[in-house]
């Protein structure tokens, strides 16, 4: 938002117009924190950082992705007639979404999301999910990808901050010795390779 009173640009005069501006150049910028000026409801999944459990998985077993969804902003988040409030999770070989990504899981969020008056989250302002997700059963790094609105059918202060990447590790089966006996059948010492 530019206060120069040399650019021609008549001052706006009322909040909403501060609020729209300062958005629309933080989407065109690549910004990810809005100015406080914007009023409005403002889902976000960067109050709690998303985690996986367990956090280095091995071959073919299951983790549980838990993520919390919260509502920022200064009034409740409401979906339109017709619409939801929609958190879709994605299973993806990398950190953006596309063709390619499988759809997990496809959560209804309350509407009215109500707002968090205050520092703490609560119950009425948040909602914690969690998710099941079997990577591939070969080692490597994939991802699960969590956006809220993704259809971008609820108003909102800030659509910059309704996705979260979350990176899941599947590692070989490792051998480790946690102690050496010290002597073996007939007599006979045991050392690893």
């Amino acid at each position: 938002f530019d206060t120069d009173p040399d650019n021609n640009q008549p001052a706006p005069e009322h909040r909403e117009e501060v609020a729209a501006k300062t958005a629309a150049q933080a989407a065109n910028t690549g910004e990810t924190k809005v100015s406080s000026a914007v009023a409005g409801p403002d889902l976000t999944l960067f109050d709690v950082p998303a985690t996986v459990s367990p956090a280095v998985l091995r071959p073919g077993k299951q983790a549980t992705v838990t993520f919390t969804l919260s509502n920022r902003g200064t009034g409740n988040a409401v979906a339109p007639v017709g619409k939801q409030i929609k958190t879709r999770i994605y299973f993806s070989a990398d950190q953006e979404i596309n063709n390619g990504d499988t759809l997990l899981a496809e959560i209804i969020e309350p509407s009215p999301f109500a707002f968090c008056d205050g520092e703490d989250l609560t119950d009425a302002c948040s909602t914690v999910s969690q998710v099941p997700v079997t990577p591939p059963p070969v080692p490597g790094t994939s991802y699960v990808i969590i956006i809220t609105d993704e259809d971008a059918d609820i108003f909102e202060a800030d659509e910059l901050n309704n996705l979260v990447v979350v990176p899941i590790v599947v590692a070989n089966y490792q051998l480790s010795f946690l102690q050496q006996p010290t002597d073996a059948t007939q007599d006979f010492a045991i050392a690893p390779p």
